[in-house]
């Protein structure tokens, strides 16, 4: 998820294609030339300044490269069926165009940056888009995904954010991961196509499956404030589902299952009303709902003495002789229970299958103060600051990949003490990336996490780390240069907004590099780039406090 653009990677890449693609032309715009019709192995660099000239065509096999430098914003941009954009985009700037645009078979997008567009069809097979961490994606206008049914080839994929204004449909033949936050202010269908959501899915309209081809697999949170209509398709719950101030149908052919992991909270379904007129809920569950509820045809639940209990909740009433308020024979089975528990808090973390990138932004617990972790000669040193009752275990916990963590070590807490520390000289650091994080283990048997911190082993020259993050003031920057040269270090907001540019010299070596300008700034999450010339080393994210 690390940003790594540089001008001579992409001149390379160039030479070799222009060896086996002898009629492929290496574009880089000076300002001189604002209209290209671009052909198969074509390469076109937009290394700095703004772009408002002619696409003429983009087929497969060109390539269009923005670099962090420029804003790429043409006037014109092949989007019609006959000529659709069907090449490969590399974003690490700005590409804004808010007229329609088609895409079709081989369209691949690789944005770090921000992507501003309008109404979008996908179109053909053997699509990619991939919205890396750091990078934004708006949609304007309405989104529609499609594909080849049976075989999920049109593939978005977001670790960072993606808004869509309109409505967003899925059909047959797309595939739709997404691992941080994707946002609809419209409604959001599925007609067929493959969604695995691992992060925050948040629509201000509905959310409907209509399709015996859709299939939607929740494993963090989603949300919908216009109602969830499930009449076709199947829907698999692990976590979180919450239908804000509006109601859950399910009917026909809509299969919602509801899947428990090992130590996990069972799933929950949390909405106003609910209303089932066919189709089938199983699973464990708890299902809290402050309406009406009924079920007229279809099933709850399984058949025989099961585990798999599924917990129904209504606060109209006190007890209850049927598990719903209108309820038809022989549609409930037996291991569907009337069970009165507390209203889900609906600004809870269910981070049992929530993605990395989710897990990595969860708020610290009220007694935990800070958590950061250096590195020096290759030891992480792990320092944390925080109040918990007496006879308090804190449990370091290592991962080498982001979400099976192992305990390398236990430690007592001192009364009176609050700062520790602990130096993790066994860890492996011919890995690219660690993680750790803190268990709190209370005498009552709470246990409190810290959030997850990463460690980057890179030896490399261009390698950048800052410490601490979260900071409060000031950030330092360490910075490994191969000769002496002079960098820039740019900081933008989540809005995409520059608020820092600083350009340094910087020797052969280590450098640390005092950011102390960002004690100007608000609160809040911020990207740093770090540029040498035309081209990005590195981008990371940091978070004032």
């Amino acid at each position: 998820m690390k940003r790594n653009f540089t001008l001579s990677l992409f001149l390379t890449v160039v030479t070799l294609l222009v060896g086996k693609l002898t009629y492929a032309t290496n574009y880089i715009w000076d300002g001189s030339v604002n209209t290209y019709t671009l052909t198969s192995g074509d390469n076109l660099l937009i290394p700095s300044g703004t772009f408002t000239g002619t696409i003429n065509s983009f087929p497969s096999g060109a390539t269009i490269t923005v670099s962090d430098l420029a804003v790429f914003q043409p006037s014109t941009f092949p989007n019609t069926n006959g000529n659709s954009a069907s090449g490969t985009m590399y974003v690490y700037g700005t590409f804004t165009f808010t007229s329609p645009l088609i895409t079709n078979t081989g369209f691949t997008m690789h944005n770090y940056g921000m992507v501003n567009l309008g109404a979008v069809t996908i179109k053909g097979n053997n699509q990619t888009w991939t919205n890396h961490y750091g990078g934004t994606i708006n949609f304007s206008g309405n989104v529609v995904m499609n594909g080849v049914t049976g075989d999920d080839n049109n593939v978005m994929v977001n670790y960072e954010t993606i808004n869509a204004s309109g409505d967003f449909q899925m059909n047959s033949g797309s595939s739709f991961i997404n691992y941080k936050d994707f946002n609809v202010s419209g409604n959001f269908k599925a007609s067929g196509g493959v969604l695995d959501n691992q992060g925050n899915f948040v629509v201000t309209g509905s959310i409907t499956m209509n399709s015996g081809a859709s299939s939607i697999t929740n494993h963090c949170r989603m949300e919908a404030s216009g109602g969830i209509f499930i009449s076709n398709g199947n829907f698999y719950n692990y976590s979180y589902l919450w239908a804000r101030n509006s109601d859950i149908t399910i009917s026909s052919g809509g299969v919602f299952q509801n899947v428990l992991i090992g130590g996990a909270t069972p799933p929950i379904v949390h909405g106003r009303n609910y209303s089932q007129s066919g189709g089938a809920m199983t699973g464990p569950a708890l299902l809290y709902f402050y309406g009406t509820t009924s079920i007229s045809a279809g099933t709850v639940g399984v058949l025989g003495v099961t585990t798999d209990t599924i917990k129904m909740n209504d606060i109209t009433r006190a007890s209850s002789s049927t598990i719903f308020d209108n309820q038809a024979a022989n549609t409930v089975r037996p291991n569907v229970i009337y069970n009165a528990w507390g209203a889900p808090d609906s600004l809870r973390s269910y981070l049992f299958g929530c993605s990395v990138e989710i897990l990595l932004e969860v708020p610290l617990a009220i007694n935990w103060k800070s958590f950061d972790v250096l590195v020096s000669k290759d030891i992480p040193l792990l320092l944390w600051s925080a109040e918990f009752d007496r006879q308090t275990v804190f449990e370091i916990q290592r991962s080498y990949d982001g979400r099976s963590f192992s305990t390398i070590e236990q430690v007592a807490s001192i009364e009176g003490r609050t700062d520790y520390r602990y130096s993790d000289r066994f860890v492996n650091n011919q890995s690219n990336i660690v993680y750790y994080r803190i268990k709190a283990v209370e005498l009552d048997g709470d246990v409190k996490y810290t959030q997850t911190r990463i460690v980057k082993f890179n030896h490399k020259p261009g390698s950048v780390y800052a410490a601490p993050n979260p900071f409060t003031n000031n950030f330092i920057i360490n910075y490994t240069a191969a000769e002496k040269e002079t960098i820039t270090i740019r900081m933008f907001n989540v809005s995409g907004q520059q608020m820092l540019a600083k350009n340094v010299t910087v020797n052969t070596g280590n450098n640390s590099i005092n950011i102390t300008e960002a004690a100007q700034l608000a609160k809040g999450i911020y990207v740093i780039q770090v540029n040498k010339g035309y081209n990005m080393i590195s981008s990371s994210k940091v978070i004032k406090q």
